[in-house]
């Protein structure tokens, strides 16, 4: 008996169990902005919540002003500020300081659903969040006394305009294993991003150029030129992590950008890389929790 009720002390505590879809390297959910439903992509990416500028004039938000921003392109768009503003969505209630309103219904054209809103830092600041990708199920969890379950790997994170990071190491095909910030950003569908002042300072893109470049189209930000490079590996203590690698080529932009998409990191994890793995998000604690889907 007392057994038992040392492991029920022990047991995290569920706010709340939130089915989410996948779709094209997005996670999806369903809810309400204020009192319109809408679809709203979760995004570890984003340093602030955005919602759609016409939902939040139909719902008669109050902005309180305007501001130019930028993404990971070399486009502005503009935009507006509002404060107070709570979205819910399976019993869970977001109620958030800040929210941007952008026309997201033009910028992101190409979605499986009209995209309502992007839940990014004020989702995952108060709780911790467990990303159950075999499940399709967001988990929160009350941060008290919060502990992984057995099997994951701990990795201490920095908040670095307000966007997960941790140090690691990148190696590259052809070329020696170097130190590197590297961030998780589940709004991004590729694998592995090698940000454009890393390749520039590193003179990366030096030892692939009988490769082809693309140009990757959409986002706030507008365009990319990016090269693919092949498979990379990312260690972040005793986990690698493998994806296909592309360098960004693009110059960064001068703008300031702030939904956050303006973090310090080398390299960026998205969905073909972090899909792999349960994936637990526990900010007020400084740590993700990584375990391999499938491993006992």
């Amino acid at each position: 008996m007392i057994a038992w009720l040392t492991l029920l002390a022990q047991a995290p505590r569920l706010l709340a169990d939130v089915p989410f879809e996948r779709h094209d390297g997005q996670i999806w959910v369903s809810g309400k902005l204020l009192t319109t439903p809408i679809h709203a992509i979760v995004d570890t990416g984003a340093g602030a919540s955005t919602m759609d500028d016409r939902i939040g004039t139909r719902a008669g938000v109050i902005k309180t002003r305007r501001l130019e921003f930028g993404g990971n392109g070399p486009n502005t768009v503009a935009g507006w500020v509002s404060k107070g503003l709570d979205v819910a969505f399976e019993g869970t209630e977001l109620t958030t300081p800040v929210f941007h309103g952008l026309p997201l219904r033009k910028l992101f054209q190409d979605f499986a659903h009209p995209l309502g809103a992007i839940l990014g830092f004020e989702l995952f600041k108060p709780n911790v969040v467990a990303i159950d990708y075999a499940a399709s199920r967001l988990r929160f969890y009350a941060p008290e006394g919060y502990r992984p379950p057995p099997g994951f790997e701990s990795i201490e994170i920095q908040l670095i305009d307000r966007i997960p990071t941790a140090f690691g190491t990148l190696r590259l095909p052809g070329l020696e294993e170097r130190r590197v910030v590297v961030a998780f950003d589940t709004g991004s569908a590729f694998g592995v991003d090698v940000e454009g002042w890393k390749v520039r300072r590193d003179k990366l893109d030096q030892h692939y150029k009988e490769l082809p470049v693309a140009e990757n189209t959409g986002g706030l930000g507008g365009a990319q030129k990016t090269r693919a490079v092949g498979p990379a590996d990312v260690r972040l203590g005793g986990l690698t992590l493998s994806g296909a690698a592309r360098l960004i080529l693009s110059r960064d932009p001068k703008v300031r950008r702030p939904l956050g998409f303006d973090y310090d990191s080398d390299v960026t994890l998205g969905d073909a890389v972090l899909s792999r793995y349960t994936f637990i998000l526990d900010y007020p604690h400084s740590r993700i929790y990584m375990k391999p889907i499938g491993k006992i």
